[in-house]
C-alpha cells in the first residue's frame, strides 16, 4: 500500500497516564499509553529503561504503526491479527517493521524465540529478558487470521522467524514465506519448495572499542553492494544516528544494510525529516514529543553505491505491539 499525506493525524495526548486505557485516535486505532514501571524492549527483544521519567503519560511505539494502518483497506483484519497475537504471546512480545521504497509500505512481523542482540554492557537483568515462545505458539497465534503454507524447519538453529504482511496478505489469507534468523547471522527465505540464503548480518556494541574496530573492518571488507560501489564509510556511520546503543551491518541480496538500535527521539525526528518520510508521521512525532520521549528507537537503512557516491534505497522503523 502506498501512504497517505491527505491524512492528518492531531493527536493531543489524554486519557489516563498511569495506565494503558485508550484516549484520541490515531485515525481508525486508539492511542495506547504504557505503565510508567514497564520495561521496554528493543527489536532484539533486548530490554532497555527509560532516560526521562518526567513526561506524562507515556505513548507506546506502536502509536507509530496505527499511522500507517489507517491507510490500509483490512483494518478490521488488522485488528483480529493485533488482537490474536497479543493474545497468544502477550503484550511487546512481537517486533513490527515498517518499510518504505518510494511511496511504497511494506510490514513485517518478527517473533524471538530468545532476546538476539550484542553483548551487553552492562549485562541485562536476567527479571527484564522476556521468557521464551516457541514455534507453536507463534503459528497459533498467526492461525487466527492466516493458514501457513511453508513448513517451519524445527531442526534449524534460529532464534527468530519473521512474516510479511500487507493487505493482500490479510485478504488472502495465507502466508507463504518464512524469514528465519539464526543466531549465527544468517538468515533465509523458506517456501514451501526452497530455502534461500538472503541476509548476513552483525550486531556491534557502541560501548566497546574492540567492537566498533570489528564493525569497521566488516564494513569495508564484508560487504560486497558497499566495496564494489566504493562507498565511504563515513557516509554510511551517518553521525546524527551514530551516539545509540548497538548498530547492525546486514550484507544482503541487492544492497546492504545499516540499523541504528536505541536512538532518542530528537534523533528519530531527524531521521523522519531526512529520509522523506510522510509528513503526518513526521508532525505525531514533533507534536507528542512529551509521550514519546521515554522510548529508544531502532531504525534502519538498505543502501548501494554508484561510482563511490551513496544511494539510499529503503528505510525502516521498528518497534512492538
Amino acid at each position: 500500500m502506498e501512504y497517505s499525506e491527505t491524512k492528518q493525524h492531531k493527536t493531543p495526548l489524554g486519557g489516563n497516564p498511569a495506565g494503558n486505557s485508550p484516549a484520541e485516535p490515531v485515525g481508525a486505532f486508539p492511542l495506547e499509553y504504557c505503565d510508567k514501571n514497564e520495561v521496554q524492549l528493543d527489536y532484539t527483544m533486548r530490554p532497555y529503561h527509560s532516560g526521562d521519567a518526567s513526561a506524562t503519560p507515556w505513548l507506546r511505539n506502536v502509536n507509530l504503526l496505527y499511522l500507517f494502518l489507517d491507510n490500509s483497506h483490512e483494518k478490521e483484519r488488522w485488528r483480529r491479527l493485533i488482537n490474536g497475537i497479543r493474545g497468544e504471546l502477550g503484550e511487546n512480545r512481537t517486533v513490527w517493521g515498517i518499510k518504505m521504497d518510494g511511496k511504497k509500505v511494506s510490514m513485517e512481523l518478527y517473533f524471538y524465540f530468545r532476546s538476539l542482540s550484542a553483548s551487553s554492557t552492562p549485562p541485562d537483568r536476567p527479571g527484564d529478558i522476556p521468557p521464551q515462545i516457541t514455534w507453536p505458539d507463534i503459528k497459533q497465534a498467526l492461525s487466527k487470521s492466516f493458514c501457513i503454507i511453508p513448513d517451519y524447519p524445527v531442526p534449524a538453529p534460529a532464534v527468530m522467524v519473521s512474516v510479511d504482511v500487507d493487505d493482500t496478505v490479510l485478504g488472502r489469507g495465507e502466508i507463504d514465506m518464512l524469514h528465519i534468523y539464526t543466531g549465527s547471522g544468517l538468515s533465509y527465505d523458506v517456501t514451501l519448495k526452497s530455502i534461500e540464503h538472503v541476509n548476513t548480518y552483525h550486531f556491534f556494541e557502541l560501548a566497546e572499542q574492540p567492537r566498533l574496530e570489528e564493525m569497521v573492518r566488516h564494513l569495508t571488507n564484508g560487504m560486497m553492494h558497499s566495496a564494489v560501489c566504493g562507498v565511504d564509510i563515513q557516509h554510511v556511520l551517518l553521525p546524527q544516528l551514530y551516539s545509540c546503543r548497538t548498530i547492525c551491518l546486514a550484507a544482503k541480496r541487492f544492497t546492504d544494510g545499516i540499523y541504528f538500535s536505541g536512538i532518542k527521539l530528537n534523533q528519530l525526528a531527524w531521521f523522519l525529516k531526512q529520509y522523506d518520510w510522510p509528513g503526518p508521521v513526521c508532525d505525531f512525532v514533533l507534536e507528542n514529543g512529551p509521550g514519546l520521549s521515554h522510548l529508544r528507537w531502532d531504525v534502519g537503512l538498505d543502501f548501494t553505491g554508484n561510482n563511490g557516491r551513496i544511494q539510499w534505497k529503503k528505510r525502516g522503523i521498528y518497534g512492538t505491539l
